[in-house]
């Protein structure tokens, strides 16, 4: 069983455009058995085509990113990884904010 959950915001290393996985927050948006972790990448900057919704301070319980602009939550990509990948734990998301992410998204 994974110690992490739904709302969780992570760093983790994740593919980077052909090039070698690059360390990036993302958001934990379930967990599988064995431990698999369902994220979806967080990014600086809104990619062209996909569907990013922003990310601010306000939309955390605690902790949260060093963010100096505001972020973006792509929510048309999830990506996949062991549970043990993870490089550390940023903050939780409101329940809110996880609900409205999620919303169109399918397990």
């Amino acid at each position: 069983m994974s110690r992490y959950v739904p709302g969780d915001v992570l760093l983790v290393p994740l593919p980077h455009e052909g090039g070698p996985a690059k360390v990036r927050p993302a958001i934990v948006i379930a967990t599988q058995p064995g431990g698999d972790l369902c994220l979806f990448p967080i990014r600086s900057n809104p990619r062209a085509g996909a569907t990013c919704i922003p990310i601010s301070i306000d939309d955390f319980d605690e902790g949260g990113l060093d963010l100096f602009s505001e972020s973006y939550v792509q929510t048309d990509t999830v990506r996949i990884v062991k549970s043990g990948m993870v490089i550390g734990k940023k903050g939780q998301v409101t329940r809110d904010f996880l609900v409205r992410i999620r919303k169109g998204w399918q397990q």
